[in-house]
């Protein structure tokens, strides 16, 4: 076997004697010392000594050299373009527009290390050559180049696991990165328990429920929030106001506005409301007062009871505007319909059964043009 090994240093010797340019870039590196260049065909794992496969090499002259398995140490398997770009590299002027054009062809090739290596020799050259200095990542800035890094860094900002923050920003970001972490931990324990408090296991429903009163930890409202959330009986939607009133922490008063907002259920928004005044409403009033500006009517009464049980005299204009409303009604009418005027002019007429009841009993009263 070690014939076959010879056998492949001498093919190769030849072929590189013969100055062949190979299909692609694939590079058998032999035992011998020997290096061979083509395109691999099939199974490019070394073998084993003792083994019978061999590899084969197809040559840019259309011609296949089979080498012995055992004879190989390393395959290397690599495009076409590496080898056309070492060609090329070899023969390149170190000049700016030589050098340039070799950047642009590895860009065009998908060779981007060795693209990086030449537009770095072009701005050794022209310092301040602009697209070299673009394509390697530099802004202008204060009439220096600076790379990105560069640029944070002169506004005072530094990198935080991937991402420029001031430096008073860390201790919020790894507070919040613990907080969040710590709120992962409750949603075992908090759904555990709500699996208890809907079982039908009285002893674990007791247990259940001692549990969930037992929270505090301000860490522990989304969990409790996210495991409530598709409950729809009063009973436990009325157990999850009570229990974001015991929880601290802006989440769960967050928690308690939103249910005097949006629950289905009156009985759990008064409850919610209450929850609400028992914290403290200045922190809710906006977000009562940006309710009042919405679409939905039904909501912009539900913030205006709020407020009027939470708020205070910088209330009341807000109030005031919400309670002038406008409405608008679209109402198809037959186009052929026409009447008359006590002076004679003819009109389009429209039939009263075919506006809203309040519309037409206006028109008919006068109250409307």
């Amino acid at each position: 076997m070690r014939t076959g090994g010879r056998i492949g240093g001498l093919l190769c010797a030849g072929l590189l004697g013969l100055g062949l340019v190979p299909a692609r870039g694939d590079v058998l590196q032999l035992h011998s010392g020997g290096r061979l260049a083509g395109e691999v065909q099939g199974d490019v794992r070394p073998k084993q000594p003792g083994s019978a496969a061999t590899v084969s090499v197809k040559t840019l002259s259309g011609a296949t050299v089979t080498v012995a398995g055992e004879a190989i140490e390393s395959v290397k398997r690599r495009k076409l373009a590496h080898e056309e770009y070492d060609r090329r590299a070899a023969e390149t002027p170190e000049t700016i527009d030589d050098q340039w054009a070799l950047a642009e062809w590895c860009r065009q090739n998908g060779l981007s290390a060795e693209r990086r290596t030449h537009l770095r020799r072009v701005i050794a050259l022209d310092t301040n050559h602009a697209a070299a200095r673009k394509g390697l990542g530099y802004t202008r800035h204060g009439g220096e180049w600076m790379t990105h890094e560069q640029l944070m860094t002169s506004r005072g900002l530094v990198k935080h696991k991937g991402k420029w923050v001031l430096p008073q920003e860390i201790a919020f970001i790894e507070q919040a990165a613990a907080e969040t972490e710590a709120e992962k931990h409750w949603y075992k324990s908090v759904r555990k328990w709500f699996g208890w408090i809907t079982s039908d296991d009285v002893n674990r429903q007791v247990e259940g429920l001692a549990e969930l009163r037992r929270l505090r930890d301000a860490t522990a409202a989304p969990a409790v929030i996210r495991t409530f959330q598709k409950a729809r009986g009063e009973p436990l939607r009325l157990l999850l106001v009570e229990l974001l009133g015991n929880i601290e922490g802006a989440r769960s008063f967050q928690g308690l506005i939103e249910l005097s907002l949006f629950d289905d259920l009156d009985q759990v928004r008064e409850a919610a409301l209450r929850g609400v005044k028992l914290r403290g409403a200045g922190p809710a009033l906006p977000t009562y007062l940006k309710a009042l500006r919405n679409e939905n009517n039904r909501l912009v009464n539900r913030a205006g009871k709020a407020l009027g049980q939470l708020g205070d005299d910088t209330v009341v204009e807000p109030l005031i505007e919400a309670l002038v409303t406008r409405h608008q009604y679209k109402v198809r009418v037959p186009a052929n319909m026409v009447g008359t005027t006590p002076d004679g002019r003819m009109i389009q007429a429209i039939d009263p059964s075919l506006l809203p009841p309040e519309i037409a009993q206006q028109l008919a009263t006068g109250q409307l043009p």
